[in-house]
């Protein structure tokens, strides 16, 4: 995903860091944005401090997760099931990722 991220919008930059324990100066970023990240790390309120400490005073985190027991998140599964049958060639990882919500 990053590698297709990378090449459709080149003046951005991902990165793939542990949030946990990241080596970022404090206080750098304007923004970081995390789909389903926080439910893939062991301590959720080390993370959310991590991410304030590399933050500008005046940055923004923006989490894209529909957590576990909502309409959205139901109707999300089923839209994630059918798109990944239809246009994905590894339909594991997807399902990864609705499993993954209700660990």
């Amino acid at each position: 995903m990053l590698k297709i991220a990378k090449k459709r919008y080149r003046t951005v930059c991902f990165l793939k860091e542990d949030i946990q324990n990241s080596n970022f100066k404090t206080g750098i970023f304007d923004r970081i944005f995390s789909t389903f990240g926080l439910r893939n790390v062991q301590d959720k309120t080390t993370a959310i401090r991590e991410i304030r400490r590399i933050l500008k005073k005046d940055g923004y985190f923006i989490h894209l997760d529909f957590g576990e027991k909502n309409i959205f998140s139901k109707l999300y599964d089923i839209y994630l099931l059918l798109s990944s049958k239809l246009f994905s060639k590894n339909k594991e990882a997807y399902k990864y990722l609705i499993k993954s919500k209700n660990s």
